[in-house]
């Protein structure tokens, strides 16, 4: 699967380094989202321009809250990871750059198509929601990538950071002038900044200041499937290099943030600097250190993560559907709050691990269906 069979990315090493950790986020994924039916939880995960959530980190559930936060930058980064390595596998089997531009860019449309017509149904009333979640912000992303991936890297780096400047200098002017979007514009939600009115079709997963994170996770495969460099290394190394901007940003006065008056708040909705920095850098240390770990011997909680990292878009998918039919039957318990968001999560999880399993079976025997674009 690589370019030059570097011995730190075979295809045994990718899936023991890449999809661990992405399993592992939709784990935290399906923790965060197991209050979601909880009125007397919140893990303090879903915050934005209108919705300052100050941790506690004497309580519980905001020490877990702030470890949750990984998930969507980790699943950002590795969906960077996964375009690389999908275009790499696929120029092995003969296919041309235009055969794969318009597979990723139907991929990225695909992903849209399934965040508005599959995500928003709902099993109780108003059984349709018209909201935009992460697949919109990851779809577009694709769509994106489709073409940009032809770009040398050192270009695509250069573009990361401009985009990635540019959509934190217009966050960092708002919150200093103190006007946040209020007018509505679907255009704007789901590429730059969602307003804090929006009427229909709210969306928390802006497009571009998530793409500097898909085109770092890009870069990274590519260095280490063109040039030969170590995952394990590369991963230390640039996890270490954003975990340096993210104190050097909070000791110079938290500059890039949305809430700049108390440094333990950052935005999500959307991302602001020390957010990205802080977990992107997490996350590039999770790849590293499994990667160092990949000798021992595989146990059935790695196993476990390898299904939920090769079946993440249908582990997303289904997940949600799982913890609305699992909540109403927890919810009434008389227990901890805690206790009744852990016992969701024990009883979706083995539920949707065996739905993973038996489809990555079905789609391993179909290769050609529609299941190669989920």
């Amino acid at each position: 699967m690589t370019v030059e069979q570097s011995p730190s990315f075979t295809r045994s090493n990718r899936m023991l380094a890449l999809d661990v950790v992405r399993g592992f986020a939709m784990l935290l994924m399906l923790i965060s989202h197991s209050s979601w039916w909880l009125d007397d939880l919140d893990y303090g995960v879903a915050y934005g321009w209108d919705n300052m959530i100050a941790p506690n980190l004497r309580a519980p559930e905001s020490i877990i809250g702030f470890v949750l936060q990984l998930a969507t930058p980790a699943f950002f980064l590795l969906g960077g990871f996964s375009i690389a390595l999908f275009a790499d596998s696929r120029r092995r089997k003969g296919w041309s750059e235009w055969r794969i531009t318009r597979f990723l860019f139907t991929r990225g449309i695909v992903l849209i198509i399934l965040d508005l017509a599959v995500m928003n149904l709902q099993l109780n009333p108003p059984y349709y929601s018209e909201h935009m979640s992460v697949l919109t912000g990851m779809g577009i992303c694709v769509c994106v990538m489709a073409w940009l991936r032809r770009l040398d890297w050192r270009g695509m780096a250069v573009l990361a950071l401009i985009v990635l400047l540019g959509t934190q200098f217009y966050y960092h002017s708002l919150t200093i002038a103190g006007e946040w979007p209020r007018e509505e514009s679907v255009l704007r939600a789901v590429l730059l900044a969602p307003s804090v009115e929006d009427i229909t079709w709210k969306t928390q997963f802006p497009a571009l200041p998530w793409l500097p994170v898909v085109l770092l996770g890009f870069i990274t495969a590519t260095l280490v499937l063109r040039k030969g460099l170590s995952l394990g290394k590369l991963s230390l190394w640039l996890g270490a290099g954003c975990l340096a901007l993210f104190t050097a940003n909070m000791f110079i006065g938290d500059l890039w943030s949305l809430y700049p008056d108390n440094p333990l708040i950052f935005g999500k909705h959307p991302p602001d600097f020390a957010y990205l920095s802080l977990y992107t850098g997490l996350a590039f240390l999770l790849i590293a250190l499994y990667n160092r770990l990949q000798h021992l011997t595989m146990t059935q909680p790695r196993k476990v993560l390898v299904i939920l990292g090769q079946s993440s878009l249908f582990f997303y998918i289904i997940h949600v559907r799982l913890i609305e039919l699992i909540s109403p039957i927890i919810a009434p318990l008389q227990l901890p709050a805690l206790e009744r968001s852990l016992l969701i999560v024990l009883m979706v999880l083995p539920i949707a691990v065996l739905a993973c399993a038996v489809y990555r079976l079905v789609k391993r025997k179909h290769p050609h269906s529609v299941l190669q674009y989920l």
